[in-house]
């Protein structure tokens, strides 16, 4: 069967350049008409003085005038001059029967023989495409080369490609070879086939033709276009131009020569494509002759003959939009003055990537985490904070005007001050937060803790050491130190955190505080766990202390002595022991996609960290402005330790895009502020005439649909009318939610989406294909 098979590959192979049915007895014929066919041998070893060709080079060997200008050099000198196999047109040859260069063995032995083109005039760093038409009869050992010399076929040579098969060969082949250096150069063909036969009067013969040479680049595919920017229409205006600069790099680095088009893809499914004035570095402005009002994506590439390069892309907006973030967000701390100052620049386009009216503009600013307004409708570009109470600190910055609240800028995190506030807390969702803690690889054996995404307590997030290939045998001695702290003799202080490591292996860990985050200071013990295990699952680790003297210390977590593939640690907390201390834990339930107008319920979760019961308190929810949304009371006592849920109903301001909702609570006589309130948590509600609906529920999850994390992977489903909610409309933007940690391990999936209308209920009669459906939509999903 294998025999079978690869006779009838070979004889469709063929079909192309051999008429139908062509038996051993009718090769032998082609080559009988071929020996007495019209034919120009070329001199050996006598290359034309002439002028370097240019590029693009091309050679059909349709007429003898080209054809005087190739050389040969034969090297089959076994055989008398005139019994040398040699190079020559084949008036009938090629695949259109026009012409093609052939040699053959007619004399019983192998071929040494080389057919070289005339010189060609090639550039340093230049890359070039050299490409043929190549048949024979038997198999094939022949090698393709650029010669600096058309008489010697050894110094300098550059290998094109070979071609050595084990069959008869009839195709077309292509390969890019880089030039180091300027100079003329001859294209070599060169065939060393062994004598080969058959049994009957075949033999081996060999036929090249449409033989070209062209620059393709300096070195293939360009990286993306620098720059792109979008021109709204002014006032709203239904228009949108784009502006780019074309690059100058190749993605291997190197220096472009040229580029030959432009690709414009608006929402991944229309295409333009621009040829006159394409160079590389160029400024190029393109205007969208159908634009449409409301968000779109555009995308643009450029490209030469080798492909094309990366695509740079942008999220605008046609229409009247809302005032974007404000941009190039700085922090300056001066550390001796304990000031910091910001400083930003008025944001160009609106949140949407579209035109927006400046009118009014102002600034509101919050310091994070806490959530404190330190300015609102501030006018200037720059504001200095002066009044530092946390060690680690970032800034958000959100425009207002006329039209309402913009966008938000965030800032860098930075350390300031001199110790953190309590409570101090980490769960290690918010990078922002990871520079106040630091950890120390004790033995410098480059094996230590880090944060995971995808292994946390109840959120993706964990930090600790896992079994990877860089540590393998590598022993465990790794210290984590919270911020510092400032911590008071004759009061009770609590530390914990939860921690999970290997089933059926055991670690050790001591929990200190010292005057540094250095080993040696770390002087005073919390406690000490050795030879202990989770299990496999998380476990509680919860300790009380006092200190002796009052002071600035560090907390310390000290991982050592264990064989576990994993030890992670989550949801750590250090706080002072009060009699009366409520949090607001945190915001639940909560319809991140609302309409402005919508009247929702949210839940507000608190939890009583004191030690007596929390009787009489409101749970509120605010924005950033501390607008008060909507309030609950809670008359029922909350017994310490306890946790509990307030249903807060409120209707959604008229507002567009991100906005931020806060938990907060309010007890009289709580003796801790600064755990009132909980993170933000942003909602996106949606533009005039849209609406979102949720399909599905949180708690059905596929690990393969609509990605996974090897391979690429297509899927299909049919959602019914019902599924809508009664809603009926044009599908601006589709969205899916993604669990532990995939949203930090998958920023940028290539994505292509397909949509149809469809009779069928569901699948089980087979896919529906996307030949039949809309594409509307091809790029990265983030």
């Amino acid at each position: 069967m294998r025999r079978r098979m690869y006779f009838l590959a070979l004889l469709f192979t063929l079909l192309g350049a051999l008429p139908l049915s062509l038996s051993a007895q009718d090769g032998l014929e082609v080559q009988k008409r071929l020996l007495a066919s019209p034919h120009q041998p070329i001199a050996k070893s006598a290359p034309l003085k002439a002028e370097a060709k240019s590029i693009p080079y091309n050679e059909n060997f349709n007429d003898t005038v080209s054809w005087k200008d190739w050389s040969q050099i034969n090297n089959q000198t076994w055989l008398s001059a005139n019994d040398q196999d040699v190079w020559q047109r084949y008036e009938w040859g090629g695949p259109d029967y026009k012409g093609c260069a052939t040699v053959y063995q007619n004399h019983g032995v192998g071929l040494n023989t080389w057919l070289i083109s005339p010189a060609l005039s090639l550039k340093e760093g230049m890359t070039y495409r050299v490409s043929f038409w190549f048949q024979s009869w038997f198999a094939p050992v022949h090698h393709v080369y650029l010669l600096t010399s058309p008489t010697d076929t050894v110094a300098g040579r550059i290998k094109v490609l070979d071609i050595v098969k084990d069959a008869s060969t009839t195709d077309n082949f292509r390969a890019d070879v880089e030039i180091q250096a300027d100079g003329t150069y001859y294209l070599a063909f060169c065939d060393n086939t062994p004598y080969r036969e058959n049994g009957t009067a075949l033999r081996y013969s060999a036929a090249i033709d449409n033989v070209k040479v062209e620059a393709v680049s300096n070195n293939a595919l360009p990286t993306a276009p620098m720059a792109l920017t979008q021109v709204p229409g002014e006032n709203g205006a239904t228009s949108m131009s784009l502006k780019w600069k074309n690059p100058t790099r190749s993605k291997k680095g190197e220096q472009l020569d040229f580029l030959n088009y432009a690709k414009i893809f608006k929402d991944g499914k229309d295409s333009v494509v621009i040829t006159d004035n394409v160079l590389p570095g160029a400024q190029m402005e393109w205007t969208d002759p159908n634009p449409t009002p409301g968000k779109h994506t555009y995308s643009v590439l450029v490209g030469n003959s080798t492909g094309d390069g990366d695509a740079a892309t942008l999220n605008t907006y046609i229409g009247v939009d809302k005032a974007g973030a404000p941009e190039n967000l700085s922090v300056d701390y001066d550390a001796d003055a304990e000031i910091v100052t910001l400083d930003w620049d008025t944001p160009h386009f609106g949140m949407k990537g579209g035109w927006f009216d400046a009118s009014g503009i102002s600034y509101r600013v919050v310091r994070q985490p806490g959530n404190k307004v330190l300015a609102n409708n501030l006018t200037t570009n720059e504001f200095e904070d002066d009044d530092l109470d946390n060690y680690g600190n970032y800034y958000e910055v959100t425009t207002r005007t006329n039209a309402g609240l913009g966008g938000t800028a965030v800032s860098s995190s930075f350390l300031a001050g001199n110790v953190a506030s309590l409570p101090v807390v980490q769960n290690w969702e918010d990078s922002t937060t990871y520079a106040a803690w630091q950890i120390v690889d004790n033995n410098a054996d480059g094996s230590t803790l880090a944060v995971d995404h995808s292994n946390g307590y109840d959120s993706p997030s964990a930090i600790g050491w896992h079994f990877v290939s860089q540590n393998v045998d590598k022993t465990k001695d790794e210290t984590l130190y919270a911020p510092p702290v400032e911590l008071v003799a004759g009061k009770k202080y609590k530390v914990s955190c939860v921690v999970s490591n290997t089933p059926y292996y055991t670690f050790s860990l001591d929990i200190t505080y010292g005057t540094e985050a250095a080993q040696a200071a770390q002087t005073n013990t919390i406690h000490s766990y050795s030879g202990v295990s989770s299990g496999g699952s998380y476990a509680q680790i919860e300790e009380t202390f006092e200190v002796s003297k009052s002071g600035r210390y560090y907390l310390a977590w000290w991982l050592h002595d264990t064989e576990s593939n994993y030890v992670y640690f989550d949801d750590f907390r250090i706080e002072e022991l009060l009699d009366n201390n409520l949090e607001a834990t945190s915001v639940r339930n909560l319809n991140n996609t609302p309409s402005a107008g919508d009247k929702i319920s949210t839940g507000v979760v608190y939890t009583n960290r004191g030690t007596t019961s929390a009787k009489s308190f409101t749970v509120q929810l605010l924005d950033n402005d501390n607008n008060v949304l909507g309030s609950s009371t809670v008359r029922r006592p909350l017994a310490a330790g306890a946790t509990g849920t307030a249903n807060i109903a409120w209707t959604v301001p008229d507002v567009e895009g991100t906005f931020a909702v806060r938990g907060k609570v309010v007890m009289s006589g709580d003796e801790c502020a600064n755990d009132d309130e909980t993170v933000p948590v942003y909602l996106n509600v949606q533009g005039e005439g849209l609406r979102a609906v949720t399909i599905g529920t949180s708690s059905d999850v596929s690990e393969n649909v609509p990605f996974k994390y090897y391979g690429r992977i297509v899927s299909e489903s049919v959602y019914k009318a019902e599924d809508f909610q009664g809603m009926a409309g044009n599908i601006d933007s589709l969205s899916f939610k993604v669990r532990m940690g995939m949203e930090r391990d998958f920023l940028n999936v290539p994505f292509k989406i397909f949509v149809a209308n469809t009779d069928q209920p569901d699948l089980n009669t087979g896919w529906i294909q996307p030949t039949s459906m809309t594409k509307v939509f091809i790029a990265t999903s983030t």
